[in-house]
């Protein structure tokens, strides 16, 4: 995990890369995401980027034609795209791109960053989860469950300051990586397990920071917003999806 203080950050505390989820590697690369196990009192002060294992899949490419047709309502015609997308500089999009560092299985984390004056309010470790705190905002990247992460949508700090000016207290801010593509379905509905793995550690451990879980809004773009549903709905709506505002 990496922290940076209000002096550095601009009023807010950031505690980056924390793990919710042991890493999907070894005998647990197949199946479903399971929590944390070790508690560590460590701080790294690394902050490399972390992101989950992704690529731009060929239908990425098709899609981006196929809208075009589709808002002058026109045939699409498929296989003669598709054709000519293998066939030209296009396809490169969907070869291997040179390898990432900042990829690795091991990708479970997420980051929360919260207004001095609220985490200010957390008083200590012991905090009750039914204490009354702050608002929580849950964000869930899109990028049709084969790429993106946590990062991608940009710094939250201009989200969490019109917050503030508009509701006077504040908002605490959460976003996290999900298992994509191949990864994401192996085992079932991986992606939306491990999702629901980091809303479940938002529920046991982010009024340590001076929010309430029982104050929760998830939000999402494209995939992100189709996986909110997917939380909705999971278990067929009898469990708690961890959020009580949904879009």
């Amino acid at each position: 995990m990496h922290t940076d203080s209000p002096k550095t950050s601009g009023g807010y505390y950031k505690f980056l890369n924390i793990q919710y989820g042991e890493p999907p590697i070894g005998d647990l690369r197949i199946t479903r995401s399971i929590p944390h196990q070790t508690k560590r009192s460590v701080i790294n002060i690394g902050s490399l980027e972390c992101v989950c294992p992704q690529s731009n899949p060929f239908w990425l490419a098709v899609g981006g034609r196929w809208l075009s047709h589709y808002e002058n309502s026109t045939t699409f015609p498929f296989e003669q795209t598709s054709e000519t997308l293998l066939t030209s500089k296009y396809s490169a999009l969907v070869l291997p791109e040179p390898e990432d560092p900042r990829i690795s299985e091991d990708c479970l984390y997420l980051d929360v960053m919260v207004p001095q004056k609220i985490f200010d309010g957390a008083p200590n470790p012991t905090r009750s989860k039914n204490s009354s705190g702050a608002s929580l905002f849950v964000w869930i990247y899109g990028g049709g469950y084969t790429s993106g992460s946590k990062e991608g949508v940009g710094n939250p700090a201009g989200l969490i300051k019109v917050a503030g000016m508009a509701n006077g207290e504040g908002v605490v801010y959460v976003a996290m990586n999900y298992r994509l593509g191949a990864f994401g379905g192996i085992s079932g509905p991986s992606l939306s397990a491990s999702q629901s793995l980091a809303l479940q550690w938002v529920q046991e451990n982010i009024h340590l920071f001076g929010s309430d879980p029982n104050r929760v809004t998830v939000m999402g773009d494209s995939a992100g917003a189709g996986s909110v549903v997917f939380q909705i709905t999971a278990y067929g709506g009898t469990k708690d999806p961890y959020c009580s505002n949904n879009p």
